[in-house]
């Protein structure tokens, strides 16, 4: 089956197609106004091997769970912040922030991770079956292009953050049995990764040239410049001294942001 989500009309939509003769298969209702934590526009669309997931777009960057195997049943997970949506909503009616899911989500064990198009520097976890919402901290800024796993981590990418009194961009990796977080110096523009076990390829994008680069760069020389524990609710906990030992004083989001 094909699932495709759409851009547009409302709420978010998407429509289920048969591989084998290409005939629609299912499609939401537009007559049937869509409950409160419906996302926006679908903005991307993933398989984990058990369900389809939507992220949304603009005004509300939610996340729909569809089940293929019991009559596409939809549930529906508003992601937050700190109890506000992503961005801010003035009195009227505009926004000042970028309300988009990123267009790359990853599942690894029993959570989906995503990220998001503004500047909350936060990684996003779904539980898969309970639908528990995890937020973790990236320690990047700017927004976030794609959330992607390989191996046994989780890899996030931020082409505009400042890494080391820089503006290249940055890739975290996040440990998702510890929440360990590594902070690494990107190629400018970093937008997607990809590793064939040996190398990591990194996709780059200028939008001021219109041009890409693909990337490729060696295991061992990709680097961590800084390296933290995240909780599970947007928050550090603690990072790690010159060691390798967990320092007993948790840092604030400041202490992190000024060590890096």
């Amino acid at each position: 089956k094909l699932f495709v989500g759409t851009g547009g009309g409302v709420g978010s939509t998407y429509y289920v197609f048969s591989l084998t003769n290409y005939a629609l298969l299912f499609q939401t209702n537009f007559n049937v106004p869509p409950p409160v934590a419906f996302p926006g526009w679908l903005h991307t669309m993933h398989y984990d091997g058990k369900y389809v997931w939507g992220g949304g777009y603009i005004t509300k960057p939610g996340v729909i769970r569809i089940d293929p195997t019991n009559g596409y049943a939809t549930s529906y997970v508003s992601i937050t912040n700190a109890g506000n949506v992503y961005g801010v909503v003035l009195n009227d009616g505009t926004s000042t922030g970028i309300f988009k899911v990123t267009d790359d989500m990853a599942a690894l064990g029993n959570w989906l991770y995503l990220g998001t198009e503004d500047t909350n520097g936060i990684v996003t976890r779904i539980h898969r079956d309970t639908l528990e919402v995890q937020r973790i901290r990236s320690g990047a800024s700017g927004p976030c292009y794609g959330v992607f796993a390989i191996g046994n981590m989780v890899y996030a990418t931020y082409p505009s953050a400042s890494v080391v009194d820089t503006n290249s961009g940055a890739i975290v990796r996040i440990d998702p049995a510890t929440l360990r977080v590594d902070l690494f110096r990107a190629p400018a523009g970093v937008n997607e990764i990809h590793s064939d076990g040996t190398s990591f390829y990194v996709t780059t994008y200028d939008a001021n040239t219109n041009k890409s680069l693909l990337v490729r760069i060696p295991e061992l020389e990709f680097n961590s410049v800084a390296t933290f524990y995240a909780s599970t609710n947007g928050s550090f906990r603690q990072d790690i001294d010159a060691s390798g030992n967990l320092n007993s004083n948790p840092y604030t989001v400041a202490a992190i942001y000024g060590k890096i």
